[in-house]
């Protein structure tokens, strides 16, 4: 059995703050493998191996039950301060089934019923017996009306059940949860545009853009000072970080190159990074999702295109790490990507990539999307076609990550 973790997705509340994670792994090999055993082997692997906290940081992790599962030794085995039992739909619901999720609850497990196919009351109502020690019940919202939604929530009012609508990946249907008063969402709705609402670009926006790309470019440090100078509200709002409690400044800064230098590129690049997809630190305890997943698609694809290209240069690295940071700009501006490049300066190699997914860039920015919808036959496929070793490609997607972890500790 090949096991591999592929990833989490946020379960995100309507603050736009991640509440929890739903893990996802993937198991190779020619013969059947029980869910019960590759449970066993995520917990194992996350406990002894990765490290929960490296992966989950300080929020659950919800993860995949059957009955083989819960009606077994090992499930008191994982840890109720870190993980949501989240019992799947093909899960036999007899009597000692029953009776072991009311001693679990006892025991202070938190359970949620995963994508119950509940398309009938009749049905919904045979699983009422449950309710009582339920704390999440998650919803596909593609499955159902908003009608049937509107029954469903009174059937559960008188039930502390947390709703969570899945397979979010609009406005129109997160405006739905939003109307239904669901608790949470998941999917990636937050990385598309709310609408095209905007004619021109935003300026300032615009101008970080620039910078980050000049930065990632590796121009010398007197053309970014330049940069700065122009735009005398950026290097405000560049002292005004400088001087925050993220920094423990021995002595007074006197000009903008001395401020870039005591900052050095990485940290600039993070700072501008935050500009353009985070929401103010002093607003949320964590930092948005859509920041969260630029920063992962960055790190992501400059991992991989290392592993294919081990000797690329600061201008190669450059080129990789704007295409991910340009990929969501769309969300962000409210304007279409072709919009947004179209005044912009760009090589025929990054403008394909970005609207085309074409060349070695834009087959990474295919993957990392790839991966955000957990396709895992489609990163076998780009493994097997760039001839890489497949440990070493979900290494550098565990160890990204940590590191989003690590980066998102640093910035709040």
């Amino acid at each position: 059995m090949d096991f591999h973790f592929i990833g989490r997705q946020p379960i995100i509340d309507h603050d736009g703050d991640s509440f929890a994670y739903d893990l996802y792994f993937s198991i190779a090999g020619d013969k059947p493998v029980s869910l019960r055993a590759c449970v066993s082997t995520l917990i194992s692997t996350l406990l002894n191996t990765y490290g929960v906290k490296n992966i989950l940081g300080e929020r659950p992790g919800f993860i995949q039950v059957d009955h083989t599962v819960l009606l077994s030794d090992m499930v008191e085995s994982i840890p109720k301060e870190h993980f949501i039992l989240s019992i799947l739909d093909t899960t036999i619901l007899d009597k000692q089934v029953y009776h072991k999720i009311i001693q679990l609850y006892d025991e202070g497990y938190q359970l949620a019923l995963h994508d119950i196919t509940l398309n009938s009351i009749p049905k919904l109502k045979k699983l009422k017996h449950l309710f009582p020690y339920i704390s999440y019940l998650k919803i596909n919202m593609k499955d159902f009306s908003q009608q049937y939604l509107k029954k469903l929530k009174k059937v559960l009012e008188p039930y502390s059940i947390h709703v969570i609508g899945t397979h979010i990946d609009s406005y129109n249907l997160y405006g739905t949860t939003l109307s239904l008063h669901f608790r949470y969402v998941q999917g990636n709705y937050f990385s598309e545009p709310e609408s095209f609402k905007h004619e021109t670009q935003d300026a300032n926006t615009f101008t970080i853009i620039q910078l980050y790309n000049m930065l990632m470019s590796d121009v010398e440090i007197q053309e970014l000072v330049r940069m700065f100078e122009i735009h005398s509200d950026l290097t405000l709002q560049l002292l005004r970080y400088i001087n925050s409690q993220h920094f423990n400044l021995q002595n007074q800064v006197s000009s903008i190159q001395q401020v870039l230098t005591l900052l050095g590129r990485k940290a600039l690049g993070s700072w501008l990074m935050l500009l353009i997809y985070g929401k103010s630190v002093n607003n949320s305890k964590y930092q948005s999702p859509l920041l969260l997943m630029v920063q992962n698609r960055a790190m992501l694809m400059g991992k991989l295109y290392k592993l294919i290209h081990p000797n690329a240069n600061k201008e190669e690295e450059g080129k990789v790490f704007f295409v991910a940071i340009m990929s969501l700009s769309s969300a962000v501006m409210s304007l279409p990507l072709s919009l947004i490049l179209k005044e912009m300066s760009l090589s025929v190699e990054l403008i394909i990539a970005l609207l085309n997914h074409e060349g070695i860039l834009g087959e990474l920015l295919s993957l990392v999307e790839e991966i955000e919808r957990f396709e895992v036959q489609k990163v076998q496929q780009f493994i097997e076609k760039h001839h890489l070793n497949p440990e070493s490609v979900f290494a550098l997607m565990r160890e990204t990550i940590v590191n989003v972890n690590r980066f998102e500790a640093l910035i709040a």
